[in-house]
């Protein structure tokens, strides 16, 4: 697989570029990221693997802010109400095993999306020229402390889901039947 190099801003989509198109105008963004580059005593080495576990990587780095984006793209990609994710940089990352597993999909203009071909799961994106990669936390093998501290692209939001509803929590399933 050829070498790519990982996006340092998430689902920069303006509202015209909706349908993955790129327009002429400028991309919106939402606040600034984030992003922690820590001292080596501060690192955590966090191990990502897919739902098969035949792709993994590992990253020596603390995570970035770690936000729910609501972005169209990440909806349909992950067939979610929201992907969470987080920056981590690149030169702290490397796969450990299944990079000849990879498939990538470029969602955007410049931002590949790598799954396993295996089992489908969609672990890290990338975006042209940025020197930090999206890691999915959904995939993350390591426990952390770190919570997630914002959600992102609201305006995109799937119109069934609302983040402030207070429902009824399951430790496992659904709930027992009387």
């Amino acid at each position: 697989m050829a070498p790519f190099l990982f996006a340092g801003d998430i689902c920069r989509v303006g509202k015209a570029q909706r349908a993955h198109h790129l327009s002429e105008t400028q991309p919106e963004t939402v606040g600034t990221l984030r992003f922690a580059h820590p001292t080596d005593t501060e690192n955590l080495m966090l191990s990502v693997s897919c739902l098969c576990g035949r792709v993994a990587y590992e990253v020596d780095a603390t995570p970035g802010s770690i936000m729910h984006c609501h972005c169209q793209t990440c909806r349909k990609t992950h067939g979610s109400a929201f992907s969470t994710v987080t920056n981590v940089p690149r030169d702290r990352f490397r796969w450990t095993k299944g990079e000849d597993l990879l498939r990538g999909f470029e969602s955007s203009p410049g931002k590949t999306r790598y799954f396993c071909s295996q089992c489908g799961s969609h672990i890290v994106a990338s975006r042209e020229g940025r020197n930090t990669v999206l890691l999915r936390m959904g995939c993350l093998d390591t426990p952390i402390t770190e919570r997630p501290e914002m959600h992102i692209w609201r305006s995109d939001s799937a119109n069934w889901y609302d983040p402030k509803a207070e429902l009824p929590e399951w430790a496992e399933g659904t709930a027992p039947k009387a």
